[in-house]
């Protein structure tokens, strides 16, 4: 697997709204403490474990340390270059409202409690294939060596995990990522198409690459890459820049 470390994505503001995320996330797991599963009395009152606050709940609540420390890297990588995109208020939004759409289908397909952000965190990384596709992202590779790819090679080695994942008995949530993903990746491209979503004109998203062409639909049939001039240093949004970590 590889293990992100950062992107290459420019933020255009501060990122205060995953870092409020991240920091309610894990003092929730400090004054919750892990999930146990012994028995469904065990779980905290966030869990998902059937209709009610757990529908949202979930994603603040955590198995173990690992577990948090995994999402909340996940969070910080991707959550810092999207952020800036969705606003202040829009970003908190969006991500518990992944995590409601995760949940209400988590339990129309399965009986099985569930904790975890990994659902909402993959609706960011959807979101982040849809508008830096190109742009690099740092990772640990599993020989310990760090190196940098693009955003579209590292997200899809990611969703071949999820799908390989499906056919196979483990305790991660696979099809919560790909609800997750598909999420994301739907919300980032109606908001482009609306134009809701600040993209500058020198930007490429994934809508601007041949392979992303469909998404454009029929009203905008030439690339609007095609009348940019090339991308240089992609900002995350608009204000002041500084660098995703």
């Amino acid at each position: 697997m590889l293990t992100p470390l950062g992107t290459d994505v420019r933020m255009g503001a501060r990122p205060w709204a995953n870092w409020a995320i991240i920091l309610l996330t894990v003092l929730m797991y400090c004054t919750q403490g892990r999930a146990h599963w012994d028995s469904p009395l065990d779980l905290p009152p966030l869990a998902l474990d059937g209709p009610g606050i757990g529908i949202v709940g979930h994603v603040l609540v955590h198995a173990d340390v690992v577990h948090l420390a995994g999402n909340m890297l996940f969070l910080w990588v991707f959550g810092n270059a999207v952020a800036p995109r969705l606003g202040l208020i829009g970003f908190p939004c969006f991500y518990f409202a992944a995590a409601a759409f995760v949940g209400v289908t988590h339990l129309l397909i399965s009986d099985q409690p569930a904790v975890g952000a990994s659902g909402a965190i993959n609706a960011v990384v959807g979101v982040f294939l849809v508008v830096h596709p190109k742009d690099r992202v740092r990772t640990l590779l599993p020989t310990g060596r760090v190196a940098e790819v693009p955003g579209y090679v590292a997200v899809l080695v990611w969703l071949a995990f999820d799908l390989w994942g499906l056919s196979e008995e483990t305790n991660v949530g696979h099809s919560a990522h790909l609800l997750g993903f598909l999420f994301g990746f739907v919300t980032a491209v109606v908001l482009i198409r609306t134009r809701r979503m600040p993209i500058a004109d020198f930007e490429a998203t994934l809508l601007d690459l041949p392979i992303g062409s469909w998404l454009r639909g029929k009203e905008e049939s030439t690339p609007s890459k095609a009348r940019r001039p090339a991308p240089t240093n992609r900002p995350g949004g608009p204000g002041r820049p500084g660098r995703g970590k």
